[in-house]
């Protein structure tokens, strides 16, 4: 009697195992195109769902089910069952629920309806019309101690704004966040306690009506240096920069120098190091011709090869032959001088 209990509560437990991780391959095998959007009154997007497995699925409004004849309509296509919105209305706002497999596996749409009749974007890095926004862009620096929690801020000046936040791993592959904090239609928080990895990067991206602001908060373990670097333009041309070295310590001990810099339009960095001192001069080369350029400059950080220092911004001259038109210039002038020197010195003696 007891061995049979025992084959019986195997079976059980065995089986209840089985419907757990056949539960979570269900989960896997459906697919929404997207999880939420936010769209304008009046415009057009449709939304695909399918199961991977070829079970068929099924589409439910805040109203009830939806079929081919309710609005918002669902249809049969070759990438999956479509939840079309047409002309879409105010009151079709809410949670849109695809399921399938008796209706045990399912996945949410929500979508938010604004007033008025721009374009729009929904949340994440997807764009349903083709509107150009103006991005802003921009990076903050923070060197905390590993275990120290710090609150991240982001924040747009003006409009009321859509947030989303990620996280760039180690292998360079960006996660989306979701835990979060709105605290108003203009700024965001996220609370994170620094890991002992040296570097980690984490971007805030907010959408408004006409434009989008990409915050990276790049954190380090360690200390910021106190050594402050600055540079200034002192020669320019169509493809290099001259910049000057300044320091606050007056000493003219030489030391290392790290360079960063790129096209305003531009993510790609470029980088090197130099040896400078107090005063020295060096050049960015092979430049483009009538471009601006973002440049930061520091010392070497125990922490981290990052910049600690703001960033610059030059241009390069639009004219190639400006610093050789000039020095020919120069050098005529010279000459002619040079001349006529040595013609008044003959006359006179």
């Amino acid at each position: 009697m007891k061995e049979f209990l025992n084959i019986l509560a195997f079976y059980i437990i065995g089986a209840g195992s089985v419907q757990i991780q056949r539960r979570h391959h269900q989960d896997d095998m459906l697919y929404l195109s997207y999880e939420n959007a936010t769209v304008r009154q009046g415009k057009t997007l449709a939304i695909s769902c399918r199961d991977r497995s070829g079970q068929t699925v099924f589409w439910q409004g805040p109203r009830g089910p939806l079929g081919p004849y309710t609005r918002p309509r669902v249809m049969d296509s070759s990438i999956g069952k479509l939840l079309i919105f047409n002309n879409t209305k105010m009151d079709e706002m809410g949670n849109y629920t695809c399921s399938s497999i008796g209706r045990r596996n399912r996945k949410v749409f929500t979508l938010t309806v604004e007033d008025g009749d721009l374009s729009y974007e929904g949340l994440g890095e997807h764009t349903f019309m083709n509107q150009k926004m103006k991005v802003y862009r921009s990076d903050e620096e923070i060197y905390l101690e590993s275990g120290a929690v710090v609150n991240l801020t982001c924040e747009v000046p003006i409009g009321s704004a859509r947030f989303q936040w990620y996280i760039t791993d180690m292998n360079n592959r960006t996660h989306r966040i979701e835990n979060f904090v709105t605290l108003s239609d203009r700024q965001s928080i996220l609370e994170i306690e620094k890991t002992p990895a040296l570097r980690e990067i984490y971007k805030c991206i907010a959408w408004t009506d006409h434009q989008k602001l990409v915050k990276r908060f790049i954190l380090h373990v360690g200390h910021r240096s106190d050594t402050i670097v600055t540079v200034s333009l002192v020669n320019v041309t169509s493809d290099s920069l001259g910049l000057l070295v300044e320091t606050e310590d007056e000493q003219t001990i030489p030391f290392h120098l790290l360079v960063r810099y790129r096209k305003v339009d531009d993510e790609h960095w470029h980088n090197f190091k130099t040896e400078a001192q107090n005063g020295s001069i060096f050049f960015l080369k092979d430049l483009h011709p009538a471009t601006k350029y973002e440049i930061k400059v520091s010392h070497p950080n125990p922490a981290d090869a990052e910049m600690v220092s703001n960033s610059i911004f030059y241009e390069t001259l639009a004219n190639k032959n400006v610093k050789h038109l000039a020095s020919i210039s120069v050098l005529s002038f010279a000459y002619l001088v040079h001349i006529i020197y040595h013609y008044v010195v003959t006359v006179l003696l």
